[in-house]
């Protein structure tokens, strides 16, 4: 009884290494240079000299690995693989100034260590476009198109430690309603954005440093999500810009050098605690046009114009335990007339009331 244990055990032990030994062998690295030709060991097998060629040859869970050049094209990841190139300052696919440069279409999609540039310049046209769901961009530079990187419709994909300059906008999601993050990129010289979000939701933007675009992070008609940790500066407009969107959440961001650290549009139900915001000319936060119910606590707003703006139609923000210091006024709120911050207009209220008291006393006496 023993030995037929004993036999059972080893086959087990035959089956899985065998198992494991096939199914390692199934994924398989393929090579991309610029410099090979018909000559190459390997040609059309697992050598091209084009990466939609190699993209072509791979199965799922396959390595493209892409020696430095110049790729010129646009390259459509269908299949779940891993495009990989040798250096991100030499390994460059560029879009010929039309199109996108990359899509992604598949899911389970990794990108890294590639320069991507060149991509059209109508507004959908992007350096590196993102269709699908559970892909991980990371470490590559994203130079010269209309949308760096562009991710629509999709979630849970993770996009880090990109260096994304002089684009158009920087990154952007479009009706994106689950679970994407935007970390540790860093962010220059946008026309437009830096990163923005259009009818999104749930997402997370943090850690990301965001420098020299006409606005640093912009959030359009979305809800719930987080904006935090950022370093924003010397972003021309606005370092964070809330249009029409409620119940996001700003916190432990740096913000400065901008005209107004932090503006509010219509937006309802925010949160924003613990930023620190200084050196910016006009406005620390400003909340405009029916912006209610915002709550703006322990945040530090130091050398502006004016700390805190709220314009007469919004109402119901919550100010608490925030530090301001070396701002012309600390708060400017048109909503109230008695108030905990001296508004300039009391006195004058007091005496127009202490003057119609007297007529009407007078006028009882007659």
């Amino acid at each position: 009884m023993k030995k037929i244990k004993l036999i059972v055990i080893g086959l087990f032990i035959l089956a899985t290494f065998s198992f494991v030994e096939s199914s390692s062998a199934d994924v398989v690295t393929i090579f991309v240079d610029d410099d090979y030709d018909e000559t190459t060991q390997g040609g059309n097998v697992d050598h091209f000299s084009s990466i939609s060629d190699a993209i072509n040859a791979a199965e799922t869970e396959d390595t493209v690995f892409v020696y430095n050049g110049t790729y010129f094209g646009h390259i459509i990841l269908d299949k779940s693989i891993v495009l990989v190139g040798e250096d991100k300052n030499n390994t460059i696919i560029d879009g010929e100034g039309f199109g996108n440069t990359v899509s992604v279409v598949a899911d389970n999609v990794s990108i890294s260590e590639f320069m991507i540039r060149n991509s059209g310049v109508e507004s959908n046209n992007s350096g590196l476009m993102v269709l699908s769901d559970d892909n991980i961009i990371y470490d590559n530079i994203i130079v010269n198109n209309s949308v760096g990187i562009i991710l629509q419709r999709c979630k849970n994909n993770i996009v880090k430690d990109n260096f994304v300059e002089s684009n158009v906008f920087g990154i952007g999601l479009h009706h994106c309603n689950e679970k994407n993050s935007i970390f540790k990129n860093y962010v220059y010289d946008s026309n437009v954005s830096g990163i923005y979000l259009a009818y999104c939701a749930n997402n997370t933007v943090n850690n990301n440093t965001i420098r020299n675009n006409s606005y640093g992070i912009a959030l359009s008609f979305g809800e719930n999500n987080t904006v935090s940790d950022n370093f924003l500066s010397s972003n021309r407009n606005d370092g964070l810009n809330l249009y029409f969107c409620n119940e996001t959440v700003l916190v432990r961001n740096k913000i400065s050098g901008s005209e107004c650290a932090v503006a509010c549009t219509e937006s309802n139900n925010n949160l924003m605690n613990e930023n620190y915001i200084y050196n910016n000319s006009l406005y620390g936060i400003k909340l405009v046009l029916g912006s209610c119910n915002n709550e703006v606590y322990d945040n530090i707003i130091t050398d502006g114009d004016v700390g805190v703006y709220i314009s007469m139609d919004s109402f119901d923000t919550h100010l608490n335990w925030n530090l301001f210091s070396d701002n012309n006024q600390k708060i400017v709120d048109e909503t109230i007339v008695v108030d905990d911050y001296s508004s300039p207009g009391f006195e004058l209220v007091i005496v127009i009331i202490a003057f119609v008291v007297v007529i009407l006393k007078r006028k009882s006496y007659q």
